[in-house]
């Protein structure tokens, strides 16, 4: 057998993708999580995801890794084509591995006890449905406020700090920008415009970060599934939290 890492080195040679996973479909609980998605990566590339909470991020990724199994697609590995690896192992041994936030990310910023969301076939999910502490979320989005840094120690580099929190697409004129994993809202307060980058999590919790005002504001709730929850958290954050915050960078 050929070895799939000889085979990618030929394809990086002549510049044809060496990663093609090719119409993947998942599905939990029959709800369609993936619908025949295509992915092409080529030698030296470098390429972020973004959607909303639930928009099968995590999942492809997981299927590449050999951490999840498609229903249906295949992955091509250089010049190899199968339908799925086997589990994680064998992924590795092809040249694919996956790092996971909670061993980078969590253990770093203090956060323990979370809960995830898990497929039925028992692994989780990064997608949505992970629960934290408000303080855990509150050292997230300090963490980018921060650019990156917690205790004099890069987390997250600085550059994709700026990159998650620029604006790379425009959704509409009420919701605003989104960048990477991150919605890119402007609140109007007093007259003013203030530009803020913001987590959104079902039933209207919130993380926003205000990086005029130095400041992280954490909302949570329990209006899971509840019409307009977002607009109820959106409406503490306009009509009192940043007017007090204002009133508060005004004073003599």
């Amino acid at each position: 057998m050929v070895s799939p890492i000889a085979t990618v080195n030929e394809r990086t040679a002549s510049g044809a993708p060496v990663l093609q996973m090719r119409a993947i479909r998942k599905s939990f609980g029959g709800g369609d999580v993936l619908k025949r998605v295509n992915f092409d990566v080529r030698a030296g590339e470098v390429h972020a995801l973004c959607g909303e909470n639930g928009a099968g991020k995590s999942t492809l990724m997981n299927i590449l890794a050999g951490v999840v199994s498609p229903d249906a697609g295949e992955i091509t590995l250089g010049t190899q084509t199968l339908s799925r690896f086997a589990n994680a192992h064998a992924a590795r041994r092809a040249g694919v591995s996956i790092v996971f936030q909670e061993r980078s990310l969590f253990a770093p910023l203090g956060i323990s006890g979370e809960r995830w969301a898990h497929s039925p076939t028992g692994f989780a999910q990064g997608g949505g449905g992970l629960m934290l502490r408000s303080r855990d979320l509150l050292a997230l989005g300090q963490l980018l406020l921060d650019h990156g840094r917690r205790d004099g120690r890069q987390i997250l580099s600085q550059a994709w700090v700026t990159a998650m929190m620029t604006p790379h697409v425009r959704i509409d004129d009420e919701r605003g920008d989104y960048g990477y994993l991150l919605w890119l809202p402007t609140f109007k307060v007093q007259g003013r415009s203030i530009n803020a980058a913001g987590m959104y999590g079902n039933g209207g919790n919130k993380v926003v970060i205000i990086p005029a005002l130095q400041m992280v504001i954490v909302i949570t709730t329990t209006n899971y599934g509840v019409a307009h929850s977002h607009a109820l958290s959106e409406r503490l954050i306009t009509d009192y939290i940043l007017p007090a915050a204002l009133a508060t960078d005004s004073a003599p």
